[in-house]
């Protein structure tokens, strides 16, 4: 990620006390320059995911990305299996 560009935004609301002070410093959130090829966060263990706490504050940016992922793909896995026996209970469908 390349990080989100103030001129990206040019409505940008100012919610807090520090958006309204006048700065040089381009972006509203900083570049990620390692989430394209990232590999030590975090790493498979079968069915599971082990997350890894990284140094420095630009690497533990990734991390929290990372979490943010595959707590998504885990919500929609168990939505869809919800709906899928949902709708079989409705349709009182056997499965085989």
């Amino acid at each position: 990620m390349s990080g989100i560009n103030k001129l990206e935004l040019p409505k940008y609301d100012r919610k807090m006390l520090s958006d309204y002070i006048e700065s040089d410093y381009p972006f509203i959130t900083d570049p990620m320059p390692n989430l394209y090829f990232t590999r030590d966060p975090f790493a498979t263990i079968g069915n599971c995911v082990s997350m890894n706490k990284m140094y420095s504050v630009t690497r533990g940016r990734e991390t929290i990305y990372a979490d943010y992922i595959f707590n998504i793909i885990q919500i929609t896995k168990i939505f869809i299996e919800y709906m899928i026996e949902t709708l079989n209970t409705l349709l009182k469908v056997e499965t085989f």
